[in-house]
């Protein structure tokens, strides 16, 4: 059997961060334990279970004295409250880029903007980055979120249904769907005047692995 090693292969920046972050946990001898699982691996996740690092469901099950580590993917909000609340040390191990765009999200909320994500709603990194908007809406397709956008005749922009609020941002979280993001804002420029048309911006860096796409003004 012949193995090829792709380039890429490996971790991420953001993952490769959180795993050293619960192996120095370990080495300072902390009772250690994880919310959620730490990544995407079960590898590394069963590995860290017999080193004795516990994976909690909730903020609830941390035990006094145990220093928890937040997942890679992130937590919502109210579930970072929750566990701060506990009393018990916390280390943040979510990613860097996540943790951009939750400070995007939160502060366009603020603005009275309306946040558009590209993912699963069961993904728990769209879940988390879903906790820092208000009402956000969550397409998985270009059909979907076409099925949300109607064009308006009288002033030429981009009204969604039933909300009835101007689309202003797009953030994109698997980069494995770019052409589809791509598709999308293709279409929904269409219905917009050119000083409000969404740009998509992607990193030619094999670490920002997050997109995000923004609404010009």
């Amino acid at each position: 059997m012949q193995i090829i090693l792709a380039k890429t292969a490996g971790f991420c920046f953001g993952v490769d961060r959180a795993v050293e972050m619960v192996n120095e946990s370990v080495r300072r001898g902390n009772k250690t334990a994880t919310l959620g699982p730490i990544i995407h691996n079960r590898h590394v996740v069963e590995r860290f279970l017999k080193q004795g690092v516990r994976e909690l469901d909730s903020p609830e099950q941390a035990e006094p004295g145990e220093t928890v580590i937040i997942r890679a993917h992130g937590v919502p909000e109210q579930v970072q409250q929750a566990l701060c609340a506990r009393g018990v040390p916390v280390l943040d191990a979510t990613c860097p880029f996540v943790k951009k765009i939750h400070t995007i999200v939160k502060n366009e909320t603020q603005k009275g903007r309306k946040i558009i994500i590209f993912g699963s709603p069961a993904h728990p990194e769209v879940e988390a980055i879903a906790s820092f908007c208000r009402e956000p809406l969550i397409v998985q397709s270009p059909e979907e979120l076409e099925k949300l956008l109607v064009p308006c005749a009288d002033i030429q922009e981009c009204i969604v249904k039933e909300k009835d609020k101007k689309i202003c941002a797009l953030i994109y979280c698997d980069p494995a769907k770019q052409d589809a993001v791509k598709e999308f804002v293709t279409g929904v420029n269409r219905g917009l005047p050119l000083y409000k048309r969404m740009v998509t911006e992607f990193s030619a860096q094999p670490l920002p692995r997050n997109a995000m796409g923004k609404l010009l003004r």
